[in-house]
């Protein structure tokens, strides 16, 4: 299920903390994919699961979208927390019927969208987050029609802070039917940001929902880049 999308992981990030001497409020600074010295952007990578199902998307009342494959393609062209990616899924039904996104091929969804860098406490630590933003994603399977909007915020792995790597991970995960693992970040100025929801209308209206990747993706890069957190 597309998802959109991605991401900037194969990059790495600076995730960096600011406390205000003058209040009690912590600023933080979201980070920034910095490439290796000698390196020039664009910084792209790529990675793919494959499972049956690889990957699915539910909500508590609907048969699950599911998937036998992931590919996903990321692109910086600049020094930012922002980045470009295409998510395409392949081998996409809902049970028995085949399922594809509009104008694209039979049992095939593409989702092209953003991934913006974010930050969450979580249990006391600090850690980096992917929030995916992509436009309201139409998918049909025979004669049901299916609308999911996001975001959806999955987190980030496989890095550890100062050291450089061509290999970042994203996992994303369901703690219940319909519920996403994360749905809130903290943005630039230390606020949190609460009910960052994916949303999906499987045919019985608008509703929670989640998307579950089986294994963690790993996208590869041909440049060095390192997360300072």
């Amino acid at each position: 299920m597309r998802v959109t999308t991605l991401f900037t992981l194969v990059a790495v990030l600076t995730l960096v903390s600011a406390i205000s001497l003058a209040s009690t409020a912590l600023a933080v600074e979201l980070p920034d994919v910095h490439i290796a010295l000698g390196e020039a952007f664009p910084l792209i990578a790529e990675g793919s699961i494959s499972g049956e199902p690889a990957t699915k998307l539910e909500t508590a009342l609907k048969e699950p979208l599911t998937s036998t494959g992931v590919k996903v393609k990321l692109e910086l062209n600049a020094l930012s927390s922002l980045g470009a990616g295409v998510l395409t899924y392949t081998g996409v039904k809902q049970k028995m019927t085949f399922c594809s996104s509009e104008g694209d091929a039979a049992e095939t969804i593409l989702v092209s969208g953003e991934g913006h860098v974010i930050s969450k406490s979580v249990a006391g630590v600090l850690k980096a987050l992917l929030l995916l933003l992509f436009p309201p994603l139409h998918i049909t399977c025979a004669k049901l029609k299916i609308t999911i909007t996001g975001p959806l915020i999955l987190s980030i792995t496989k890095v550890s802070s100062g050291v450089e790597t061509t290999e970042v991970g994203a996992q994303s995960k369901c703690v219940g039917a319909g519920k996403q693992e994360f749905t809130e970040y903290e943005n630039d100025a230390g606020e949190l940001k609460t009910k960052q929801l994916l949303l999906a209308n499987l045919g019985l209206g608008s509703e929670n929902a989640c998307e579950e990747y089986m294994k963690e993706i790993v996208v590869t890069a041909f440049k060095m880049a390192t997360l300072l957190f």
